[in-house]
């Protein structure tokens, strides 16, 4: 795993009093995925705490990455979020939980790493939950749904994002189905039979099964493609992956599809234009 910018998660084993004024913002702006090592040291500890408490009582000190429930105002809800991550994050135990070996894919001249994941490694919980948790790999938290605003596609392509930046490429990707964009793993195997891709649904954290299973059910989990994003283009305020896909046959095998651009979404942390796909 090579050492990119990684979002902070902790498990939270305390909980600290402490009582903030509201501030609201002129205007509800999405803010980063929770990322409550405010100050980037490692550790969620009492200095992160008094970096949010110094933001609550005055307007002209509100910062998006201080309202950790995206309700527009600081205040005690969003210390109690943070004091339930008070501790340390030890990633390199949780990446040895996830994962089992690696191989490598290449199309057009271009290669791509795929993690095999134990799924054993990830039943604790993850993707972004409606209530605070503290689960045991890409914990993203809340984010509420919002129609024409922020959906699934939103949803499954910060997924992707936030896999990249702790684990490297290869872990995470994203698949399409039924008018829904969601998330997929591969349990090893054979890299082309859809019964080794497991669907995640990224706004609950529920492993949904396999892609073989849901082929040709007509739910909104029968997965047309597989994309590996490779490249990003930004255009006011949002994202856009350009993505190499694998289509999804109807007896169940991956077929190499190509280069494509897909939705436009907004990511809720700083993207790379492009991805290395060796991981």
């Amino acid at each position: 795993m090579k050492g990119k910018e990684r979002w902070k998660r902790v498990f939270g084993i305390a909980l600290i009093g402490i009582v903030l004024v509201g501030v609201i913002s002129p205007a509800l702006a999405l803010t980063q995925v929770m990322d409550f090592d405010y100050n980037d040291d490692g550790v969620v500890d009492l200095i992160d705490l008094a970096m949010l408490g110094n933001h609550a009582g005055n307007e002209s000190y509100y910062e998006q990455m201080y309202d950790n429930n995206y309700d527009g105002v600081i205040n005690q809800e969003d210390a109690n979020l943070l004091s339930l991550r008070y501790g340390i994050y030890n990633l390199n135990e949780i990446w040895e939980k996830l994962y089992k070996y690696h191989i490598y894919v290449e199309e057009e001249g271009k290669r791509y790493k795929v993690v095999a994941v134990n799924l054993n490694g990830i039943s604790g919980g993850y993707g972004f939950q409606e209530e605070p948790n503290y689960y045991d790999w890409l914990d993203l938290d809340y984010h509420p749904y919002i129609p024409n605003e922020f959906v699934c596609n939103d949803f499954a392509d910060n997924f992707f994002l936030a896999s990249y930046k702790d684990f490297g490429y290869g872990v995470v990707f994203i698949a399409e189905g039924r008018g829904h964009l969601y998330n997929v793993v591969w349990s090893g195997g054979d890299f082309y039979n859809a019964s080794n891709w497991y669907i995640i649904e990224p706004q609950n954290g529920n492993i949904v099964g396999t892609v073989a299973k849901y082929k040709g059910s007509k739910s909104i989990y029968d997965t047309y493609y597989i994309h590996f994003p490779i490249e990003t283009i930004f255009s006011m305020g949002q994202a856009q992956y350009i993505v190499r896909s694998w289509v999804v046959t109807g007896d169940g095998k991956l077929e190499y599809y190509g280069y494509r651009p897909m939705w436009m979404f907004k990511p809720l942390e700083e993207c790379p234009s492009s991805f290395d796909t060796d991981g």
